[in-house]
């Protein structure tokens, strides 16, 4: 009855939209609604029909484009809730600007399927939504090999690399462990998570002042409510989102170039297969350091 989120999968990852709104199915990249609880963090990813669907002796063709709003958000309300009697082609209405972050909150997504008598009958269309609960399966994939940290220079190696093989369905979470990662200077660090469709996220960049880390074992989720400190200590095994307190960062190649994203969920929705890699730099001179246990992945994918 309350609580509820509408995010829309944006470069920056899923983001909350604040009002109620109208918007196209394909306004959110590979079309990644998702309807979450804001305080249990369970939510239901929406989704295009499955891929790979074909018809026997038949053509099929995708659709390139809508031309009408097929994705809507509304703050429930009984007089509203009037059920589908809008008849074919039509918008959903009460769209009156009302806040929906955390309120009781209705979800529409309009299937669309458009086709003419010009097209023949030899042309089929189709649609569809797969709604998938957050879940799934999860596997932990490590590469413990130590990365060191040399002073104002990039890591070795770099990239440290984890295969991930294996996995079906789509990416629904990844969370990063950096274990044992040691410094004189953590402000002088900048990681880089690159996965194997190309997505990156800057795990952290300038935090922690010139505290050292001693061993520390870093989390990062993006479902964390706490970032890392600009200037005071960072604490092991505490869990954080992605934090960068300062641009532009300098990666060289092969590290992919800026801009870089601010959340893990820039994974979602995409394979988990191939080899993400792990980019270190030390930015600044006097101090060193090294990630004495390597980097573990852990990986959410829905069936």
């Amino acid at each position: 009855g309350s609580n509820d989120q509408i995010l829309q999968n944006t470069a920056s990852g899923y983001q909350v939209k604040p009002k109620e709104f109208n918007a196209k199915a394909t306004d959110a990249i590979n079309h990644g609604w998702r309807v979450q609880d804001s305080v249990t963090r369970g939510y239901v990813d929406v989704l295009p029909g499955f891929t790979g669907f074909t018809i026997p002796t038949q053509t099929t063709a995708p659709v390139s484009g809508y031309a009408n709003h097929t994705v809507f958000g509304r703050l429930y309300k009984s007089a509203e809730d009037t059920g589908w009697t809008y008849g074919p082609n039509v918008q959903v209405p009460y769209n009156n600007g009302e806040a929906i972050d955390g309120k009781d909150l209705v979800f529409w997504y309009e299937g669309y399927l458009p086709h003419s008598a010009a097209e023949g009958s030899g042309l089929w269309h189709s649609t569809g939504l797969r709604l998938v609960v957050n879940g799934g399966t999860t596997q932990t994939f490590t590469n413990p090999t130590a990365i060191s940290i040399p002073d104002n220079s990039s890591g070795i190696p770099y990239p440290s690399t984890i295969a991930v093989a294996g996995l079906s369905g789509a990416i629904s979470k990844v969370v990063v462990k950096l274990n044992g990662l040691k410094h004189t200077y953590p402000d002088d660090l900048d990681i880089l998570l690159v996965g194997p469709g190309g997505q990156k996220v800057l795990l952290m960049s300038d935090a922690g002042g010139g505290s050292d880390l001693v061993s520390a074992n870093l989390i990062f989720d993006s479902a964390a409510t706490a970032s890392l400190p600009d200037t005071s200590q960072i604490s092991s095994g505490t869990t954080y989102r992605p934090t960068n307190y300062k641009s532009p960062d300098p990666f060289s190649a092969p590290a992919p170039v800026a801009p870089y994203g601010t959340s893990l969920d820039v994974f979602n929705g995409t394979s988990p297969n191939g080899s993400w890699q792990l980019f270190v730099v030390d930015d600044a001179g006097e101090d060193f350091g090294s990630m004495e246990r390597g980097w573990e992945l852990i990986i959410t994918t829905n069936n």
